[in-house]
């Protein structure tokens, strides 16, 4: 008896008829043992059919094949039948593959699948729109693990939307995330749990989005770095470069009005965060639109601790400082003009008409000191003498969320000087080249 023959009986073959269950049929041209301990075979020609569906594999390999699972698997040249067309898949290969069951008979969960390895290469999903996958790579997923993958030469045409009907993607990536947990959680429509210690980080490479035959705009980096211990106290960063607007015929009308070619913008986020005491700090998180301005927020909060989150507590969070800065480029210029245009008038009426409102708004009857500081740091923006401003909120004591919603109502109602006062503003302006 050849050796092709006795692989028809291979255990490996009638697993995986009664993994397939009643209704699917199975057939191939010929089997292949493989070597090894583990009863392993290769099918070649393979065809899985139900009904008038009829999906085939160029070959499959299969090694440890268990009623929960299979130690490796290797399928080339797939195709699948959809309504929308074959879906087509050039490569599988998984390893180390475990569904377990649960003994209390609820329904199975996301986190109940452990998979040591997972690779698939050259997909193509037929429909609107047409979505194709160089390569998809994922390792270490399973409850309480840190999984690792990425997905990398993405494409999406004949997308059914104005003006986006094409878009791209590089790469995309993550490591050291608990993705069975955050898959469980949304089956679930669960909060997502607190990850587990590590050094988590995600990142999205250029990015393009095209319309009618044009590039719309585009992303070169997207990315998010953290450090968590045990407790969930950690540190992160958030980042995004050369987020781009092209001159299309979709831009083209606003960029023409705040008089730039094309738009340039960058965005950075720090923050540190303390689990017990819920103390947030975030040194800077700052936009930049190039050519254009600079805008950075910074601010230190207490009490945001994950039971104050969960019971929505404002009592419990207090804000001990704020600070935001501006860097004029050209921004205050391009409105100006803007307006200017609108109003049919020019740039210097318009910056006497803004001294006239700050002018009003920010005078009192009686001395008050940082309100009329801040009012000259801002007739000096407006007169060009200086082209960065600079706000800081420090209260007397940390004001609770709750207290400072109410305590700036009430301020609004005493006027800009009680606002002022609540919140311990102060303001400082230079010249920046």
């Amino acid at each position: 008896m050849s050796m092709e023959v006795r692989a028809q009986d291979n255990p490996a073959v009638a697993q995986l008829r009664a993994l397939l269950g009643a209704g699917n049929s199975l057939s191939f041209a010929r089997a292949t043992p493989l070597p090894g301990p583990a009863e392993g075979v290769t099918l070649h020609e393979v065809v899985i059919s139900h009904g008038s569906e009829r999906n085939t594999i160029a070959s499959l390999s299969l090694s440890g094949l268990r009623s929960n699972g299979v130690d490796s698997l290797v399928a080339r040249d797939v195709v699948t039948t959809t309504p929308d067309g074959p879906l087509r898949i050039g490569r599988i290969a998984l390893g180390g593959l475990v569904a377990y069951q649960r003994t209390d008979g609820t329904a199975q969960q996301a986190d109940d699948v452990k998979l040591r390895e997972l690779l698939v290469e050259n997909v193509t999903i037929p429909g609107r729109p047409v979505i194709t996958i160089g390569r998809l790579a994922l390792n270490a997923y399973g409850s309480g693990q840190l999984s690792r993958g990425e997905v990398s030469d993405i494409t999406m045409t004949d997308i059914p939307e104005d003006p986006i009907d094409g878009a791209s993607i590089g790469r995309f990536s993550f490591s050291g995330i608990n993705l069975a947990g955050l898959a469980s959680d949304a089956v679930a429509q669960r909060v997502p749990g607190r990850q587990a210690r590590g050094r988590p980080s995600l990142s999205l490479d250029n990015l393009v989005l095209r319309g009618r035959g044009e590039v719309l705009a585009s992303l070169a980096n997207f990315s998010i770095e953290g450090e968590v211990n045990d407790q969930g106290s950690g540190e992160g960063s958030v980042t995004l470069r050369g987020l781009t607007a092209e001159p299309s015929e979709v831009a083209a009308p606003f960029l023409a009005m705040v008089g730039l070619e094309r738009l340039n913008a960058g965005l950075t986020l720090r923050a540190r965060y303390d689990a017990a005491s819920g103390r947030l700090v975030i040194p800077a998180f700052s936009l930049e639109l190039r050519d254009v301005a600079a805008v950075t927020l910074g601010l230190s909060m207490d009490g945001l601790t994950a039971d104050a989150a969960q019971a929505q507590d404002f009592s419990r969070m207090r804000l001990a400082d704020a600070r935001l800065r501006l860097a004029d480029h050209s921004l205050y210029q391009r409105a100006l003009q803007a307006l200017a245009s609108e109003q049919g008038g020019n740039t210097q009426a318009v910056r006497e008409l803004h001294a006239q409102i700050i002018a009003g708004l920010l005078t009192s009857t009686r001395p008050e000191p940082a309100m009329e500081a801040l009012r000259e740091v801002l007739l000096r923006f407006i007169r060009g003498e200086i082209n960065v401003v600079e706000l800081q909120a420090k209260p007397a004591a940390p004001l609770s969320l709750e207290l400072l919603g109410l305590g700036l109502v009430a301020a609004v109602v005493q006027g800009p000087a009680g606002v002022i006062r609540q919140l311990g503003l102060s303001a400082r302006g230079e010249r920046q080249r």
